[in-house]
């Protein structure tokens, strides 16, 4: 994605950070102002390198790179911008090449530009950089021009954009940039004092690297003139050391006047004290002596030039004080002011200092040492000191007013045990202190399992211990962009353990472990151990439970599969243990990545909601939507066929109402899982959001507590606008690419996918009419969401097997039929793109299905999805993509998108309708459907769930399960209620 420029010229609230836009930058091609790139001779795109302020004429000025054509060399344009509205006047054009330029005080100009060294062949080398003084007329001062030289006494480059600045304050001059001396050395974002006669350093910030400043000011004060006196150093407040309100300042006189010069005499300093009211920084003199008051003005003469001097103040405000030195060259003649702050009287504590944590008993043991001194370096009374304690994670205030510097949390002791951390603060009557975060400490009651340790967050993973054998300095810790727990190895070296949070078992008892790991490279051979023990670390992992010595994987990154081991551990005691697991015996580079445990008891009969799966991420209410419901055996006995039974629940009003069930259930074997379909319908008249679960019910069951999978929220869509998901083309070998079905690269790019007609092998919705499909997708970007403008589908019916050429093999779009063409968005995160077809097709299931989608319109210049696709090491070539140029750009690719598809639902038929249906609503024998005659009407299942509800329709077709159902019509003449038998 181009950047195009600065987005616009605003005026800034330096305090605030709020600004106010002037001028939109990018408010159409032909006035957007260009930062990185420009056209020869394009003066509608000047390259704008710096901008700053004249304070003579107190205009804003910005310097601009302009190239006639390529064989002209560039030059330097000069601009104001009006400062009204961000509109550009020409001012003049220099041959010099500005980097970065500013004005001083008195309006001399200085810049910074390249030094090029000529070769003998013709040819120049950048071989340092100039500092030049202009005058106010921006013309070259003579001696004025110097090499810039580091500490080193080297020359340097100023790479790409950066800024200088005067401190008309003190007359200092500053450079940022990007900075790297000649020598071959690296680059790095460097704030620099420059001596403004010489162009050497004075002095060097170095910035991390990533870290790039494109624009300086610095605010500052002045004097009632050049000639006035210059501010005075080495400003000292002092607080009574008792609490009292007096202040001690002292400072040390100026030698040189405003303008640099010798200062020859001084009749006085004034102090001026900041208003009790006043609660802004002053950004000038004049906020200064509005915002202050004058408390005393200490007599001087030229003998105390340099000198230092004192003054208390007896009467300072109880609290922050805000004093200004003013020298004085003659009475009444202000100088440049300088400040300093102080607490006068009784101030705010400082930090609490040393905040331990330690586990005692069962409570945590915290103890601290008591500030010293106030916030504001004041006085503190000891004895006035409390404390207010904070546990996290919760944010749980577990104390407050503690008078002493100890305390013990034994509430810690009721909760899950994991780690913890305490903030503590410190308080008088005159406020708080800042916060101070004790170190972690692992307490709390571990639980008995069932229990999981994901690390599927920085939060989740910092509950582990990670710990090595072998150093190599390196340790598993959390991988934000895999979200997993990640540790690098290298070949023979590296011999990494994790330890978990904390877990009871329970004496002669056998558990079961289930952990998951995953690794980036082909080939690359390791050994994964796992243990169980008593401590978190080598000496407490005592005992091995399971081991694979060989582990290695064929494909890279996300393509390798996640490999789960399932280990048995029977306690030999009662108490606390940690599972563990050691990473060793590498045969190359590689990554490696966990996934977290989950650990349960083993029992005689225990069957296992593992998870339910629901196609995408919506459903429709009142219509019939499918699942997949995932149940595990974790018994020592196989669970006969039918002898248990699996639902659909839906989270409603506080409590859970049943939505779908089977009864036909499968034989399941220990140790083994198997995968349900089912059926259900949601409940929901509007769209929502509820949470769906599965639940096994199993009258032999020994373990009630994995009976119900982790509630999934969904999103619930109206019955009517949308199809239900009928099912989710893929073969399990998945990974991200950013192509299918289109990669928004290109204003036109798109692609076609083949789909066999063994992929639609779970349609069983007895129909072959599609009429939604969706694809699955996480973003590059992570802010708005991005508008997709002109995406169509084609989709038909074929024998092609597969491609073999891009260009060659790709099927004209006219000989296929448009079913989709619309604006869609793309939003931040893992999502789906849904697409409600305009023209439902009808599959042939004895054909291919070839699936063609173009986007045209506005592209991004990068990939900016990376889209969920399948077959990457499938026996035939299933796609092909393009962008421009259309005709030539196309190419084949294994990978295909994987694809939802939603059928038309097959209507079920209301075969009986019974009760008193006289006059409005009735059942229509011939057509199947319900005759509403325009009245309101409710459809409520027998639990008095409501399903759906029309208004003002004269007749629908309802799709519905078996079972009875209930309709309540508000009719003219009243309510009547009629029961609907669906077969």
């Amino acid at each position: 994605m181009e950047w195009r420029g600065f987005k616009g010229f605003v005026s800034l609230d330096v305090r605030t950070g709020q600004y106010e836009f002037i001028k939109d930058m990018q408010e159409g091609l032909d006035n957007a102002t260009v930062v990185w790139t420009y056209s020869y001779g394009d003066q509608g795109f000047p390259n704008i390198q710096d901008m700053t302020y004249n304070p003579v004429d107190g205009n804003v000025y910005v310097t601009a790179k302009y190239q006639k054509d390529e064989k002209t060399d560039a030059v330097s344009r000069i601009y104001t911008v009006n400062k009204q509205t961000g509109d550009l006047q020409f001012v003049t054009e220099l041959e010099e090449q500005i980097l970065e330029f500013c004005f001083d005080y008195d309006g001399n100009m200085y810049i910074v530009t390249p030094y090029w060294k000529s070769n003998s062949d013709g040819t120049f080398n950048w071989s340092g950089t100039y500092l030049s003084v202009y005058d106010n007329n921006m013309n070259p001062i003579d001696g004025k021009k110097f090499r810039i030289k580091n500490s080193e006494k080297q020359d340097v480059l100023a790479n790409g954009y950066g800024s200088l600045s005067f401190n008309y304050t003190t007359g200092d001059l500053y450079l940022t940039s990007l900075i790297a001396p000649t020598d071959g050395s690296s680059n790095y974002c460097r704030l620099v004092k420059l001596d403004p006669d010489s162009g050497k350093y004075i002095d060097s910030q170095t910035f991390m690297p990533g870290n790039q400043i494109i624009g300086l000011y610095i605010p500052y004060y002045t004097a009632d003139n050049r000639g006035a006196a210059g501010r005075a150093t080495d400003i000292n407040a002092t607080p009574n050391a008792e609490g009292k309100l007096s202040v001690d300042l002292s400072w040390t006189n100026p030698t040189k006047t405003w303008s640099g010069d010798e200062l020859k005499e001084l009749a006085e300093v004034q102090v001026y004290r900041k208003l009790s009211y006043a609660d802004k920084c002053a950004l000038s003199s004049e906020d200064i002596y509005a915002n202050s008051v004058c408390v005393a003005t200490v007599p001087a003469t030229a003998a105390d030039l340099g000198k230092s001097m004192t003054w208390t103040d007896n009467a300072p405000i109880d609290g922050m004080n805000t004093y200004y030195i003013v020298p004085c060259r003659v009475s009444g003649e202000k100088g440049v002011p300088d400040s300093i702050r102080c607490a006068a009287g009784v101030d705010i504590p400082g930090v609490p200092t040393n905040f331990v944590a330690t586990v005692a008993g069962e409570g945590v043991s915290l103890k601290w040492d008591a500030p010293v001194d106030g916030k504001n370096n004041g006085f503190i009374s000891q004895a006035d000191l409390r404390y207010d304690i904070v546990r996290n994670p919760g944010k749980v205030t577990v104390a407050t007013d503690v008078a002493g510097t100890a305390y013990t949390d034994n509430t810690v002791a009721e909760l899950q045990r994991t780690k913890f951390t305490y903030t503590i603060v410190a308080k008088n009557a005159k406020g708080k202190s800042d916060p101070v975060e004790s170190n972690t400490v692992a307490a709390g009651m571990p639980p008995l399992p069932p229990v999981e340790f994901p690390v599927t967050s920085a939060d989740e993973a910092d509950q582990w211990t990670a710990f090595e054998n072998i150093g190599d300095g390196q340790l598993f810790e959390w991988a934000g962009w895999t979200n997993a727990y990640s540790v690098v190895v290298g070949s023979s070296t590296g011999d990494d353990w994790t330890a978990s949070p904390a877990f009871r078992l329970e004496k002669g008892k056998t558990y079961v472990f289930t952990s998951k790991f995953r690794n980036d490279y082909p080939g690359v051979g390791h050994t994964i151990s796992r243990y169980v023990g008593t401590s978190p670390d080598f000496a407490g992992m005592t005992t091995m439970i399971g081991e694979e010595k060989e582990y290695s994987s064929e494909y890279y990154y996300d393509a390798n599969p996640v490999v789960a081991y399932e280990d048995k551990f029977t306690a030999p005691a009662d108490g606390t243990y940690y599972f563990g697991f050691r990473i060793s015996d590498h045969s190359g580079y590689d990554v490696m990545y966990f996934y977290g445990v989950d650990i349960e008891a083993s029992y005689e009969h225990d069957l296992k909601a593992a998870d339910l799966e629901i196609y995408g991420d919506d459903v429709v209410g009142g219509d019939i939507n499918k699942c997949m419901i995932i149940v595990k055996n974790n018994g020592a006995q196989t669970v006969e066929a039918g002898s248990y039974k699996v639902e659909v629940r839906q989270v409603l009003d506080g409590g859970n109402s049943q939505r779908g069930v089977v009864e036909n259930t499968p034989i399941v074997r220990p140790g083994s899982t198997v995968e349900i379909p089912a059926e259900f319908i949601p409940v929901g008249n509007e769209e929502g959001e509820f949470e769906f679960f599965a639940q096994v019910v199993y009258d032999k069951d020994e373990c009630p507590e994995n009976n119900t999978s982790k509630p999934k929220t969904i999103k619930v869509l109206q019955y009517g606008d949308n199809t239900p998901w009928t099912m989710r083309i893929s073969d399990g070998d998945e990974w991200d690419a950013p192509y299918f079905p289109f990669p928004h690269y290109d204003n036109d790019d798109g692609s076609q996918s083949l789909y066999v007609k063994s992929d639609f092998t779970e349609n069983t919705s007895g129909s072959n009419t599609i009429e939604r499909i969706g694809y699955e997708y996480t973003t590059t970007f992570e802010d708005d969401a991005l508008p997709v403008s002109n995406v169509t589908v084609w989709m038909t019916n074929t024998d092609i097997q597969e491609f073999t050429s891009g260009v060659g093999d790709w099927v004209e779009e006219s000989t296929m039929t448009q079913v989709f063409n619309g604006n869609v968005i793309l939003y931040p995160g893992k999502g789906y793109l849904s697409m409600q077809l305009d023209t439902p097709f009808e599959y042939d299931p004895t054909k291919n299905l070839l699936v063609c989608v173009e986007h045209q319109g506005t592209g991004s210049s990068s990939f900016p999805v990376q889209w969920k696709v399948f077959n990457a090491n499938g026996a035939r070539n299933r796609s092909i993509r393009y962008w421009s140029p259309k005709a030539s750009a196309k190419y084949e690719e294994k990978a295909a998108p994987v694809l939802y598809v939603g059928f038309k639902p097959e209507r079920n038929g209301i075969t009986e309708v019974n009760g008193n249906a006289a006059g409005t609503v009735s059942y229509n024998a011939l057509t199947g459907k319900l005759v509403l005659g325009g009245a309101k009407v409710e459809l409520f299942d027998l639990s008095g769930k409501l399903l759906r509800s029309y208004n003002g329709m004269s007749e629908v077709s309802p799709n519905l399960p078996a079972g009875m159902y209930v309709v309540k019509a508000r009719t003219a003449n009243g309510m009547q209620s009629v029961k609907v038998s669906v077969k």
